[in-house]
This record gives structure tokens, C-alpha cells and sequence, in this order.
């Protein structure tokens, strides 16, 4: 403004102005290269903060991947252990009615003929040594083997 003024005071006017061949103080130019490489410095610091950024985030996302892995694998093995346990307990009333129902089936049968030929079954062919005569009086056998 201050140029084109004093210029227009002397009869011209100008449309363009341009500097050519000009050359700034070692000093300037050195500040003008120290900001271009904070700004690059800057640019590189947010670029490697969101490079940290995205990795953070991608572990904390296979974290919790493999923390749902290890649920459902748990999940699972419950589910596995419960159905085992399940079945045994069915298994364990079965084998307890089958139980029952033996010894329903032994009682029914449990005869005075019964009982003797299961006394018979069971009979080693000692004949015992004592007997009592259904009074309390015990009486001694003699052994035939020993006499």
C-alpha cells in the first residue's frame, strides 16, 4: 500500500508487483528450516501416535477375543462335565431300582424251602460240632474223623 501511494504521487500506477532475485538473512532462512522440521517432527509424533493408537487398540480387541475364547471353552467344558454327570446319576437310579427290584423279587422267594435249599447250596459238608435242641441246651458232637 505504502509503495503503490507514493508511487501514484509520481503519476504511475502499477497492477503487479513481484521480487525477483531477493535473498533473505542466513538468519531468517535458518528459522524458516527449523519450523519446516518441527512441523515434519509433528506430523512423524502423530503419525506414531496413531501407528500406537491402532496397535493398543488391536490388542486390546485380541484380548478380548481371547478372553471370550477361554468362556466358551469353560462354557463348554461345564456343559460336558454337567451332561456326564447327568448321565451317572441316571445311571445310579437305574442301577438302584434294578437293586430294588432284586431284592423284591429275593423277599418274595424267601421260603422256609427256599431258605433250606440255599442253606444246602451254601453247605461246605462239615457237619457242625455244637447244636443246641431249641431249649438253650447246647450239645457237644463228637467228631467222627477224630474218634
Amino acid at each position: 500500500m505504502a509503495l503503490q501511494q507514493a508511487l501514484g504521487e509520481r503519476g504511475l500506477t502499477f497492477e503487479r508487483f513481484s521480487i525477483a532475485d531477493f535473498e533473505f538473512s542466513a538468519e531468517f532462512s535458518r528459522a524458516i528450516e527449523s519450523v519446516r522440521i518441527a512441523e515434519q517432527a509433528a506430523l512423524r509424533a502423530e503419525q506414531e501416535l496413531a501407528r500406537v493408537g491402532f496397535e493398543a487398540q488391536a490388542q486390546v480387541i485380541q484380548a478380548e477375543n481371547d478372553a471370550l475364547a477361554r468362556i466358551e471353552s469353560a462354557n463348554a467344558q461345564a456343559q460336558e462335565i454337567t451332561i456326564q454327570a447327568e448321565a451317572q446319576a441316571a445311571a445310579d437310579i437305574i442301577m438302584a431300582q434294578a437293586q430294588a427290584q432284586v431284592l423284591r423279587l429275593q423277599a418274595q422267594e424267601l421260603t422256609d424251602a427256599n431258605l433250606l435249599a440255599m442253606w444246602i447250596e451254601s453247605w461246605d459238608g462239615i457237619l457242625p460240632h455244637v447244636m443246641t435242641d431249641g431249649a438253650g441246651i447246647i450239645l457237644q458232637i463228637p467228631n467222627p474223623n477224630n474218634s
